[in-house]
């Protein structure tokens, strides 16, 4: 049987998905439609400043008894080279999640830019269809999905009902985040700061970092988030200062950096309740975080999970 996989996502899901198979022998080949890597695990740099406006932490896998072997070794591994830093339920990654996502991609061959837009059954193969109007087969290797729920129903809707029928009854929703970035120091007592609408970080608290302006990222919770997920991003980015404004008590200077962004996807508002699903007839895995929960350790979790049910079935 192949030892060949083919991951279409290069988020803490695929991404880790690929390590636990590389360690095994196998080949793998990662197909990522943005420019950068690391899904929601995202920091946006600009001149002076840094913001994680997406998963900005990874809940402490150390207090978690159902965290697979080979997960809790790259976790632990990162710990060790500073590149995670525990905190009491949570672990940040130091100077932004950039520096994990690099760790997690070390080594992995990754197609960026490359977006998959149809997924199409021909007999019981399976071929890949790139934006760029490419083919791939796939043969008899194996295909991993790593990326959000409603992108997986785009590319199984026509050819893959049956998989299609598993992984439907999840529901995905959005998030907003605002960055704002200061030319002097915001002071409050706390770089975590948060209330029933939102939370924020303070991006300099972090251990690592170096950057001159004082910037915070606030970030929507789940029901706001979804109340506002149809602004734009100045809308958001006006809605947000606002909400930090009136977390602090304070009128804030006006920052010399402010932006919106929406995650199209950001919240698991229906999990799978499940670490992966597999399908043995066209050797097709998928994972993330949403089969399971919303966090990065749960995507972790299920790119790991899948892995080893595809070492399971070569062996069998």
């Amino acid at each position: 049987m192949s030892r060949k996989v083919v991951i279409i996502g290069a988020g803490a899901a695929g991404l880790t998905c690929a390590k636990q198979l590389i360690k095994s022998g196998f080949k793998v080949s990662i197909f990522e439609k943005s420019r950068g890597l690391g899904g929601r695990m995202a920091s946006r740099r600009i001149e002076n400043g840094i913001f994680n406006h997406g998963a900005s932490r990874i809940p402490n896998f150390r207090i978690y008894s159902n965290v697979p072997k080979g997960l809790k070794s790259i976790l632990e591994t990162a710990v060790k080279k500073n590149i995670l830093i525990p905190q009491k339920n949570h672990l940040t990654s130091i100077g932004g999640m950039k520096t994990f996502t690099s760790y997690l991609s070390e080594g992995l061959e990754i197609e960026k830019n490359s977006e998959i837009i149809a997924v199409k059954r021909v007999d019981l193969e399976v071929e890949l269809h790139l934006k760029n109007d490419s083919k791939i087969p796939i043969k008899d290797n194996f295909l991993v999905f790593a990326i959000p729920q409603p992108q997986v129903l785009q590319l199984l809707i026509n050819d893959f009902t049956d998989i299609y029928n598993l992984v439907e009854p999840a529901k995905m929703y959005a998030s907003i985040s605002g960055l704002f970035g200061f030319d002097r120091a915001i002071l409050l007592d706390h770089s975590f700061i948060e209330n029933d609408c939102i939370f924020g970080f303070h991006e300099n608290s972090r251990r690592g970092q170096n950057i001159k302006l004082d910037c915070w990222t606030i970030h929507s919770k789940k029901a706001y988030g979804i109340k506002f997920s149809h602004l734009n991003k100045d809308q958001i980015k006006e809605r947000l200062f606002r909400d930090f404004e009136k977390l602090t008590l304070s009128n804030l200077p006006q920052p010399v950096y402010a932006n919106g962004h929406r995650w199209l996807y950001g919240f698991t508002e229906k999990a799978l309740k499940k670490n992966h699903i597999y399908d043995k007839k066209f050797k097709i895995g998928i994972c993330g975080d949403w089969c399971r929960g919303d966090t990065v350790l749960d995507a972790s979790i299920s790119g790991i999970s899948l892995a080893n049910e595809i070492l399971k079935s070569v062996v069998e």
